[in-house]
């Protein structure tokens, strides 16, 4: 964008243009959920009169044209960086020296020292490993790992109760493993209000997931007969363990502190609402920053940067809206406020609420687990956010999304043509009955 912009601008890269999202992120692992999902299909397609037979499921054909995938997207990702003007890519370790100078040891062994008026920090993060008796002599996975092994795990543990977590536990039990997850807080998915997370333990457990709740693991170790978890005073046996308990920041090793950029106790990099960091030559972007951590949100990161250094237009990365999706099925779209959130903010609301078993989309498609929660504020009609857990649910939370953008009321919605039957046509149903509920007194 700089470089575009007519800067001169030198990107630094450790392993693979793309970042985390396209070599061991969104990219790869939404690859393998779709092979997942076709799997899944061919075992219930019975439920729709359909007789087929799910002979075998090749994972390292899985791996293989995932693997396609990302190398097709890095190598786009390349090539747009290769053929811009005053853009030079430089395949290397960085490490601050000065305020206005970075050594970079390249993949050649040798050094290469570069000076520059601004610097921007985007480093993304790496999985936080746990402190777990036996965990570093032993053989375990991150999501990294995972997405490269060939043959489907007879019995998967994951440790983690997060986005990563979940998406991974019903992606490796539809290829045919066994599924346990520990977590240690009192919820999956601590972030979201307590009934959609019950939703979606209970999605899991559908599809033939344990899950253990308010529980740790103390000590790890490989035996023969495989790994073996104690967690309280059980300790069982599993083929594979995947870590996913936590993200940390890839900030160690760069020199920060030689140039006075602070970080937080967490290691991530300080930033005002500019991310502009403690030195004011250097800002801070995506990930390494803390705050939401998605590759849209890193994207917008880009834009402010781009429109403030460029044109000297700055916009504030605090109080924008910030869109996810947890890519399990039926989808977690969220958008806004959640309930919690908003209780503690002060504000006055109600919450429209609709079931997916409710939904002509979701009865002939066979998607009716799930439902819909979206938080109208009292007095101005304005939605406040909304989690949309059924089929397409990031498809809906975007349409939501649009409104809350333009500031229309839930009215609007409501009142829309939608195209019948899609799933967004149910947002008129959701805000109907909301209004009779309230004209019943019943919110």
């Amino acid at each position: 964008m700089l470089a575009e912009g007519g800067q001169r601008v030198a990107v630094i890269e450790k392993n693979f243009v793309g970042g985390s999202c396209t070599n061991v992120g969104c990219t790869p692992t939404k690859a393998h959920i779709a092979a997942a999902k076709v799997a899944y299909i061919a075992r219930t397609a019975k439920d729709f009169g359909i007789n087929v037979h799910l002979e075998s499921i090749d994972l390292k054909a899985v791996v293989k044209r995932t693997r396609c995938v990302v190398e097709e997207f890095r190598r786009e990702n390349e090539e747009h960086l290769l053929k811009t003007r005053g853009l030079e890519l430089i395949y290397g370790s960085a490490h601050f020296q000065a305020h206005d100078r970075i050594e970079v040891k390249l993949d050649s062994g040798s050094s290469l020292s570069l000076k520059a008026n601004t610097f921007i920090v985007a480093v993304g993060t790496r999985t936080q490993i746990p402190a777990i008796q036996g965990l570093n002599s032993m053989p375990f996975m991150t999501h990294v790992e995972a997405l490269q092994i060939e043959e489907i795990p007879p019995h998967l543990l994951i440790m983690g109760g997060g986005y990563i977590a979940c998406e991974f536990a019903q992606m490796f039990a539809r290829f045919g493993s066994r599924v346990t997850i520990i977590q240690s807080g009192d919820q999956l998915l601590p972030h979201e209000d307590e009934d959609i997370a019950a939703a979606i333990a209970d999605v899991l457990r559908d599809s033939g997931i344990e899950i253990f709740l308010n529980d740790e693991v103390q000590a790890v170790e490989k035996t023969k007969r495989g790994i073996t978890a104690t967690s309280g005073e059980q300790t069982k046996t599993f083929s594979h363990l995947l870590v996913a308990t936590g993200r940390t920041p890839q900030t160690y090793d760069l020199g920060l502190e030689r140039v006075g950029v602070e970080l937080d106790v967490d290691g991530y990099i300080q930033t005002d609402e500019h991310m502009k960091t403690t030195n004011p030559s250097i800002y801070a972007l995506g990930d390494c920053k803390g705050g939401p951590q998605f590759t849209h949100i890193a994207y917008d990161d880009a834009r402010i940067l781009r429109d403030g250094l460029l044109h000297n237009q700055w916009r504030s990365i605090k109080d924008r809206l910030v869109p996810y999706t947890v890519f399990l099925d039926p989808q977690l779209g969220r958008i806004g406020m959640s309930e919690a959130e908003a209780r503690a903010s002060g504000k006055q609301f109600e919450v429209a609420r609709l079931q997916m078993k409710e939904t002509a989309r979701g009865i002939e498609t066979g998607q009716i687990q799930g439902f819909w929660k979206i938080l109208v504020e009292q007095g101005t009609d304005q939605i406040l956010g909304g989690a949309f857990l059924s089929g397409e649910g990031g498809e809906t939370m975007t349409v939501v999304q649009a409104a809350m953008m333009a500031g229309m009321p839930y009215t609007t919605l409501r009142d829309a043509i939608f195209a019948h039957p899609t799933w967004a046509e149910s947002l008129n149903n959701v805000f109907l009955r909301f209004d009779e509920q309230k004209a019943d007194g019943k919110q």
